[in-house]
Formats: structure tokens, C-alpha cells, sequence
């Protein structure tokens, strides 16, 4: 990147002192590489502090002699520009006499302007003054009303507080009444809630005794059928093998006496045969 500065307009090739470096610094280890770049770092940060430092005593020059002539000033910037280290100093001094010249001719142009913007302004300044008062007297009718409506306010709480009060007293006796007629109401009605709860109690109580002595005595009647349920099961089964008994009685006769007839048709036919 090139650039032109001073009167001479000499050329400093910047750029390429840079790529040089960024090359030289590809070659190094990362950890090298590293602290390389925080010293370009911590240097740039230097060099700005300084070019800081140098900007407010720029500016501080610049309003110390501003009353003064305007070629002192031209003079003290170049005496500052040939002094400065490196371009980026001199670049931001070209600003401030760039700045410096356009602020020396301001005062010339300024002098033309007529004085129609000074009239303009009092006009303003006359219409805020006006529109002040105004808005001034409006909040003090304001605050007036304010004031009047909260005593108004007032004195209605006073007025319905002694009502209250003469109210109370005129009534006190009255409530001691209601109040004695209302408590016996309730005792009353405690007394008749107590009663018809203690008659549905001794209802309540002998419905289930009643319906526990029926389930009593159904639950005998159960273990009375189940007795006889199980007399009559014996009984059955006792026939049972009675009758399986004679049945095998009976066959075993009715086997003998076929044997028999079979050896008496036997003996029959031999005794033919002779």
C-alpha cells in the first residue's frame, strides 16, 4: 500500500515491508509465531497510546493558540509532522492541519451570514417565553381546582362521619335487642337440631340391629341346609355301595349257576353218548 505525504511527496512502500514480514513470520514455529504477534500487538497498542497522546496535545496546542494567528499554528503542526516516527502520525497531523485550515476560514464565511438568524432566534425565544407563562398559569388553575376538590372531599367525610356516629347512637339500644333475640333464636335451633339428630340415631340404631338379626339368623338357616345337604349326600352314597355290593353278589351267583348248567349239559350228553 503507498503512500503520499509531506510536501516533498515522497513514496514509503509499506506494502511491501509487510509481505516481507508476514513471509518471514510463516517460517516460525506456532508458539514463536504467537509471541510474535503479541509483541506486534502490545507495540501497536504503544503506538496508539502515542498517537493518542499526541492527538491531545495537538489539540490542546490548537486551543491554547487559537486566538492567536493562524500561520503559528500551520508552523507548529509541520514542526510536529517532521518530527513524527512513522506514517501513521504524520497522516493523522495532515488531518489536523487539513482541520485547521477549514476552521481558520469558517470565521470569514460566518461573517457573511446576516443577522436574520439572530432575529429568527429571539422570535423563538419570545414564543417558548410565552408559551412558559402560559402553561405556568394553566397548572396553577390546575392546582387551584385540586385544592378546591379535596376540601370539598373532606368536609363530605366529615359529614358522613358525624351521620354515622349520631346513627350509632340512636340504634345501640335497638341492636342489644336483636342481638338477645338472635342468640335465642340459635339456641333454639341448636337445641331442635340435637333432638331430631339423637331420634334419627335411635332409628338409624334399630334398623340395624334388626337387619343384623336377620342376617343371623339367615346365616343359621344356611348352616342348617348345609347340614342336611350333606345327611342326604350320605345317605345317597351309603345306597350307593349297597347296591354296587348286591349288584356284585348277584353277579357272582349268576356266574356259578352257569357254570353249573354248563357242566350239567356236560354230563347230560356224555351219559347220552354211552
Amino acid at each position: 500500500m503507498w503512500y503520499m505525504l509531506g510536501k516533498d511527496w515522497k513514496l514509503y512502500a509499506v506494502g511491501a515491508r509487510e509481505s516481507v514480514d508476514n513471509c518471514e513470520t510463516s517460517r516460525l514455529s506456532p508458539s514463536k509465531q504467537l509471541e510474535l504477534r503479541k509483541q506486534e500487538k502490545k507495540a501497536a497498542r504503544k503506538e496508539e497510546k502515542r498517537n493518542k497522546r499526541a492527538e491531545k496535545s495537538a489539540k490542546k496546542v490548537e486551543k491554547a493558540e487559537k486566538a492567536e494567528e493562524v500561520p503559528s499554528v500551520r508552523r507548529k503542526l509541520d514542526v510536529a509532522m517532521e518530527n513524527a516516527g512513522r506514517e501513521e502520525e504524520r497522516v493523522k497531523l495532515t488531518k489536523l492541519r487539513e482541520e485547521e485550515e477549514a476552521e481558520a476560514a469558517q470565521p470569514e464565511a460566518e461573517a457573511e451570514v446576516p443577522d436574520e438568524e439572530a432575529a429568527s432566534r429571539k422570535r423563538k425565544l419570545d414564543e417558548l417565553e410565552q408559551r412558559k407563562k402560559a402553561l405556568e398559569e394553566k397548572i396553577a388553575k390546575k392546582q387551584k381546582q385540586i385544592e378546591d376538590e379535596a376540601n370539598r372531599i373532606r368536609a363530605v367525610e366529615v359529614s358522613e362521619r358525624r351521620a354515622k356516629e349520631q346513627r350509632a347512637k340512636q340504634t345501640s339500644k335497638v341492636n342489644v335487642h336483636v342481638v338477645v333475640e338472635k342468640k335465642n333464636w340459635f339456641e333454639r335451633k341448636s337445641t331442635e337440631l340435637v333432638e331430631s339428630f339423637v331420634q334419627n340415631c335411635s332409628a338409624q340404631s334399630k334398623k340395624a340391629r334388626d337387619a343384623e338379626t336377620a342376617h343371623i339368623e339367615a346365616c343359621r338357616t344356611l348352616e342348617n341346609s348345609q347340614s342336611d345337604f350333606a345327611e342326604s349326600l350320605q345317605k345317597v352314597q351309603d345306597s350307593a355301595q349297597q347296591l354296587q355290593r348286591n349288584m356284585a353278589l348277584a353277579l357272582e351267583r349268576a356266574i356259578e349257576h352257569g357254570e353249573e348248567q354248563a357242566k350239567h349239559s356236560l354230563f347230560t350228553l356224555g351219559a347220552k353218548q354211552k
